[in-house]
């Protein structure tokens, strides 16, 4: 491994549910949502997996389906756990309220939904933006697909 990967993670304690925050009363049962229970805990394993590679201090992930939250969990430190912070910093847990600054991440999980109603054929990265946002076309940009948008 490169030195610089080794030397830019984060201490991953073995036990998880330490550094683990969620209230099971806030999330809903997933059978009310056509999902199993099975089907959150492997999505939640996945959030722990990448945890555990050291690369992110923290996570927290939120879904919901059909309006209601089947996974509301944090993992890890909103601070003190940083590549650079000191063993013995004070640390502070990170929780689903922890405010967090994610720059422009919400643009790959946009396109990852763009995609998947291509997919689906709910829509074409060749229809202009106006055939669903109609108001989108004034000022000339009328013929601007959705493919222009998601390449941007």
């Amino acid at each position: 491994m490169r030195k610089w990967l080794r030397h830019n993670r984060v201490h991953v304690s073995p036990r998880l549910t330490g550094v683990t925050r969620y209230d099971p009363g806030l999330e809903c049962d997933p059978a009310d949502v056509d999902m199993s229970h099975d089907n959150v805990e492997m999505i939640w394993s996945a959030a722990e997996n990448l945890y555990r590679t050291g690369l992110h201090p923290g996570i927290s992930l939120v879904i919901r389906r059909r309006g209601q939250v089947v996974l509301r969990r944090a993992i890890g430190h909103a601070h003190g756990n940083g590549p650079t912070d000191a063993p013995n910093a004070r640390k502070t847990l990170l929780t689903p309220e922890t405010p967090m600054c994610i720059f422009s991440a919400s643009k790959a999980v946009t396109a990852v939904l763009v995609l998947k109603l291509v997919e689906d054929g709910a829509l074409s990265l060749s229809d202009p933006v106006s055939r669903y946002i109609p108001e989108f076309a004034q000022h000339g940009k009328g013929d601007t697909t959705i493919g222009h948008v998601l390449s941007h």
